[in-house]
């Protein structure tokens, strides 16, 4: 919605206030002035707030008790890759509480492949039931959850636990193993899912 200028002659000057700032609301905010990649120099109203778009970065600033914050996220590939903000509390509680990784994969031998990802380089079937995955962008400490599960898909379908690999947990990689429910060996499975988060 768009309002046209339009003429208030003879009327009270509340009234005319009153047309302007109806008109600077309608027409998508109080201020239309482009906002560039850095905060707005103007003091605003509480709660007022403008955006700015690049290629890959969306950012919204809001005017609150005399301050102009910001949340910015950062998109590559389609996906958000990094947020933040001067809030710390919000920056801290987005960004430590997203999944830093993940893996769906075939892990039968000869049919061994990522199905889909984000963050992981690479899987290597190790031996029967055993795998190391390898993360792009590695993690800060081994400090890091891991979640995971599996099963096998056909006629007989059969479910496996996943554990850590002894030793297997390192900054860049994580070795995990695919037990049979039934009959507690290491086996292949053809549906394998692993996620993480940690901080890197």
């Amino acid at each position: 919605m768009k309002l046209d200028e339009f003429e208030c002659r003879g009327s009270q000057q509340d009234i005319i206030d009153f047309k302007d700032q109806t008109t600077l609301i309608l027409n998508n905010g109080s201020y239309s002035a482009i906002v560039v990649n850095t905060a707005p120099s103007w003091t605003a109203r509480n709660g007022e707030f403008v955006f700015f778009n690049s290629a890959n970065i969306t950012r919204t600033y809001f005017y609150n008790n005399g301050v102009w914050n910001f949340l910015e996220t950062s998109t590559a590939g389609g996906q958000v890759t990094t947020v933040s903000s001067n809030l710390n509390t919000v920056t801290t509680a987005v960004t430590n509480g997203a999944l830093k990784g993940w893996i769906n994969f075939n892990g039968i031998a000869a049919q061994l492949a990522i199905k889909d990802h984000f963050n992981v380089e690479s899987v290597t079937r190790e031996a029967a039931g055993n795998y190391t995955i390898s993360w792009a962008t590695t993690f800060a400490t081994t400090a890091y959850p891991v979640v995971g599960m599996s099963m096998n898909t056909g006629p007989t379908a059969t479910f496996g636990y996943v554990s850590m690999r002894s030793g297997g947990k390192y900054i860049g990689s994580t070795g995990i193993l695919i037990w049979d429910r039934d009959g507690g060996s290491l086996l292949d499975n053809h549906d394998i899912s692993v996620m993480v988060t940690g901080d890197q």
